[in-house]
């Protein structure tokens, strides 16, 4: 069976000579999975083709080639799949088996020792890096990985790097990466020249910066200025405000590695440490000062607890069946239960009264089992479902794709595939005075959909007969018929409908909008690339770039549908910062249709998607671009 060019792979496909095992990772640029071959795991990255996206994939594997340190990822090869020529451009790059820096610190816990043994490594790193020219512009614990077998920092995912003498694919707007790292001079530049097209250029000092941001939150479990959430003025206190030194918001951090970190936090690019050698060295000099220092050991933030085996259960001990006349025990049970217990010689209305009162309970309980065992046992069970046949599950295909091995510093792979755009607004964890609260890691496990199929014949339901205590009252009821499927509900793509009055006019004329245009947005409240639980009805997303007179930071409310695969978010009203708000007829889009592909359900009611939805201007809900 041929796989459609607009379908990325699933578990069980074959990229080339590699078998894709599962998504482990979901961003702006692309698709990471993880992926089996000759015994052994690569990581795959895909990256959408998006007609009117600049070439981040080519981009980033330009870079790639060019580095080579033990302490940055290894890029192995390319390919396309599952067209040699048309279809998605991916990446093979070595496999980290290990926790993020921010989630190993948050499970393992760090000491002071640890977390500038790790900065020491990651700014050697971050020296190579610059020497060939390359600035990474999102350097923060998120994007460094740590290796299980010998806990080595590995520096990763370059999507948003820049190359010097490279200039054939920028940042879109202004600013790349994660403005909780962002330096004061890159502040300063968004507050000069907002909306007015010069592209920041990202600087070493810059790197500093944000390497200084990281081991700050190593240190004290806290974001030095907090996040964008959690701070409305972030971008003004990073520019002009003074944060609290490491060592006074943890007692636990020895001044002297609290004194270089604030080293690499000052706002003056030229009384900050000039380069990642001036790091490695001071970090390296109060090391050694350390020396047999047992503070420098001693765990500065609570960690979350580590996940305790489970005992293994004992072996099943079989019971035999019960007596056919077991049943009757449980009356038994009942009525002396109704029964005050000890009775001696008491009066016969004391012995009445209390019988009534332990007894009116029990038959309401029974009243209620009796209705409930009717509507059961008149209840007829839907079709059962049929197991998807292998051609709906999708078969493996085997010999898809072109890949090529990467020789360093070879030619630019500049060509027509187009890479998805960079992830502009990832974002750390959340601030807590002394303590670092539990992330998830950012894993994907697409869940297999199957559809549903007539069955041949029904089968009428024959509930179980259980027994029922409840307060101390036992009885016997009707349960359920084991085994019962539940039945999927599958729901029509909604119709298409009108955009708000004057809408469109307002787009054009007020607001200097195209039908057509496009941007990248963010659920609020998510700080994390990872899957989002959406339910049905009013929502909100928040622009993560300008459109027209739209600013970033804009908020669109409007409504979330649910269609069979897809979720459909239709967008009727704009609200600025400056508290304007305008009608819009803007809609989720991605991959040429309406709505935005559900990762997996959750419930009935509730699905998961991707936590930074791409959405157009339209002039009617639900349809085609080109329609």
């Amino acid at each position: 069976m041929q796989t459609p060019l607009n379908r990325l792979p699933v578990p069980g496909d074959r990229v080339g000579p590699y078998l894709v095992l599962e998504q482990v990772g979901l961003g702006g640029q692309g698709h990471v999975f993880k992926a089996e071959c000759a015994g052994r795991w690569f990581a795959l990255k895909f990256f959408q083709v998006r007609p009117a996206a600049p070439c981040w994939g080519e981009h980033e594997l330009d870079v790639l080639r060019r580095l080579e340190h033990p302490n940055v990822v290894r890029i192995l090869g390319y390919g396309r799949w599952p067209d040699p020529e048309q279809g998605f451009l991916y990446l093979v790059m070595e496999w980290v088996e290990g926790l993020t820096l921010e989630d190993h610190a948050q499970v393992h816990g760090l000491s002071a020792r640890r977390a500038a043994t790790h900065t020491v490594k990651v700014a050697r790193a971050l020296g190579a890096v610059h020497a060939a020219g390359v600035r990474h512009r999102d350097v923060k614990p998120d994007n460094i990985l740590m290796r299980g077998l010998d806990e080595e920092p590995i520096l990763v995912d370059f999507g948003v790097a820049h190359l010097e003498g490279l200039s054939s694919v920028e940042g879109r707007g202004q600013m790349v990466g994660t403005r909780e790292f962002f330096s004061p001079e890159a502040c300063e530049f968004i507050w000069e020249h907002y909306g007015d097209g010069v592209l920041y250029r990202a600087d070493v000092s810059d790197e500093v910066w944000a390497l200084g941001v990281s081991l700050y939150w190593m240190l004290t479990g806290a974001l030095p200025f907090g996040s964008r959430f959690t701070n409305p003025n972030m971008i003004r206190e990073i520019r002009d405000g003074m944060t609290v030194a490491p060592h006074e918001r943890n007692g636990q951090v020895p001044a002297a590695l609290s004194g270089v970190c604030m080293r690499l936090l000052e706002k003056d690019p030229g009384a900050r440490l000039a380069d990642m050698e001036a790091v490695g060295a001071a970090l390296e000099a109060v090391l050694a000062g350390a020396e047999g220092d047992s503070r420098w050991d001693v765990p500065l933030v609570k960690t979350a607890p580590r996940p305790q085996p489970e005992p293994p259960s004992p072996p099943a001990v079989p019971t035999p069946p019960p007596a056919p006349m077991a049943k009757r025990n449980v009356w038994r049970r009942v009525l002396s239960h109704l029964l005050p217990t000890g009775v001696g010689v008491v009066p016969v209305r004391t012995l009445a009264l209390e019988v009534l009162r332990r007894a009116v309970p029990v038959l309401v309980l029974m009243l209620l089992v009796a209705v409930g065992t009717w509507l059961i046992a008149t209840r007829r069970h839907t079709p059962e479902s049929a197991p998807p046949s292998r051609s709906e599950i999708g078969d493996p295909t085997p010999h898809a794709g072109v890949f090529q091995a990467v020789a360093a510093g070879g030619k630019s792979a500049e060509s027509s595939v187009v890479g998805a755009a960079p992830s502009l607004s990832s974002l750390p964890a959340p601030e807590s005075a002394n303590t670092m609260s539990p992330t998830q890691q950012s894993q994907l496990k697409p869940d297999a959909t199957s559809s549903l199929r007539p069955q041949r014949k029904t089968r009428r339901c024959v509930p179980d007969l259980k027994e029922v205590c409840l307060a101390g009252v036992c009885t016997v009821m009707l349960a359920g018929c084991p085994g019962a499927p539940v039945q999927q509900v599958v729901r029509p793509t909604p119709k298409p409908d009108k955009c708000p009055p004057g809408s469109v006019e307002t787009m054009r004329k007020t607001l200097s909008i195209s039908v057509g245009d496009g941007v990248v947005t963010q659920f609020p409240g998510y700080e994390y690339d990872e899957p989002v639980t959406v339910h049905e009805g009013p929502t909100q997303v928040r622009m993560e770039e300008p459109l027209g007179k739209l600013p970033v930071g804009t908020i669109l409310t409007g409504r979330l549908l649910f269609g069979e695969k897809r979720l459909y978010g239709r967008f009727t009203q704009a609200h600025r910062a400056d508290g304007e708000s305008f009608p819009v007829c803007i809609e989720f889009y991605q991959e040429g249709n309406p709505g935005m592909k559900l990762i997996s359900g959750a419930g009935t009611d509730t699905f998961k998607v991707g936590p930074r939805p791409t959405v157009r201007t339209f002039i009617e809900f639900g349809v085609r671009q080109d329609d």
